[in-house]
């Protein structure tokens, strides 16, 4: 499940292991619904939950250990995974002295044009899911960064160009695909 909505997740490749690393319960990819073991299990025995691959956009979950009650009575687990997230970095210059240009706002949109908002101030914002302010402005160094911004493609648009300065009808695009990365836009 995603680790912040508690959603199901489709696409995660996993399995079972005994605790020697065999695998006992064949590889089997995530839907929308639980999986029900076919291996027998032995009862008061552990158990690992194995994520082999994470669903796109997740970073890869750690092992867990479980224990089949001793009545082998039903049990469930749960694995969370973690969405992947990043950082971008736009620094707003000078097209032909590259100087660094205070001034700006942009609005930030995914691939598919939805509207991204983010909480902060004049350079230094944090995603936030729905709320939040959708305009950003460059800080006085010409420097906006978002930060803990959700794995996938983005483009930013320019809405307030610096004082004396042409408004840019460039999109500037960008992914964050690593979790951690820091994106540099120009």
């Amino acid at each position: 499940v995603d680790d912040r909505t508690g959603y199901a997740l489709a696409g995660a490749e996993l399995e079972i292991r005994d605790l020697s690393g065999n695998v006992v319960e064949p590889k089997w990819t995530s839907d929308s619904s639980a999986h029900v073991v076919s291996a027998m299990l032995t009862p008061g025995s552990e158990y690992v939950l194995h994520e082999v691959s994470a669903p796109a956009g997740y970073k890869l979950a750690a092992d867990m250990r479980f224990r089949v009650p001793s009545d082998a009575s039903d049990i469930s687990v749960t694995m969370r995974d973690e969405l992947i997230t990043g950082r971008v970095r736009l620094t707003k210059r000078d097209a032909d002295t590259r100087e660094t240009l205070a001034g700006a706002e942009f609005a930030l949109y995914r691939e598919d044009g939805t509207r991204v908002y983010a909480a902060g101030s004049a350079g230094e914002y944090r995603y936030t899911e729905y709320t939040g302010n959708g305009v950003f402005e460059v800080n006085g160094s010409g420097i906006l960064e978002i930060n803990e911004l959700p794995y996938g493609s983005y483009y930013f648009t320019e809405i307030t160009a610096p004082a004396g300065y042409i408004l840019s009808s460039e999109r500037f695009a960008f992914s964050v695909l690593e979790d951690g990365a820091v994106v540099e836009v120009t």
